[in-house]
């Protein structure tokens, strides 16, 4: 039951952040916005990817239960974060290879340190 429920509150997160971020895409001038702008947009594009990261995986899953599924919403959420990570150094002109390994060791990092608790 527990599961259902996160699967349906990941639906619609991932549909509110989706429509959150057309907005953004097709309406928004990006020269207009302040902090707050750009924070509600790479908000909204990490909820949009953990959503749809977490929606594929969950097909992939679907016999599987138990540990398997809150692994699932954590490992999904950490490649949003990389993703997210690498589109925001992109626009402040500071993504390289290296800053790549630094952002993915990062998430290894966490991985392991949320997975021995």
């Amino acid at each position: 039951m527990v599961s259902r429920l996160l699967f349906l509150g990941v639906c619609v997160m991932g549909v509110a952040a989706l429509g959150s971020l057309g907005f953004f895409l097709l309406l928004v001038n990006p020269e207009y916005l302040g902090f707050s702008g750009f924070l509600l947009f790479y908000l909204s594009l990490f909820v949009a990817l953990w959503s749809s990261f977490f929606i594929l995986g969950e097909r992939f899953l679907q016999h599987h239960r138990g540990k398997w599924r809150y692994a699932l919403a954590r490992r999904s959420a950490l490649a949003a974060f990389v993703a997210t990570g690498s589109v925001t150094l992109a626009q402040m002109n500071f993504f390289s290879g290296y800053s790549l390994v630094a952002l993915a060791g990062a998430a290894l990092v966490a991985e392991y340190w949320f997975a021995r608790r």
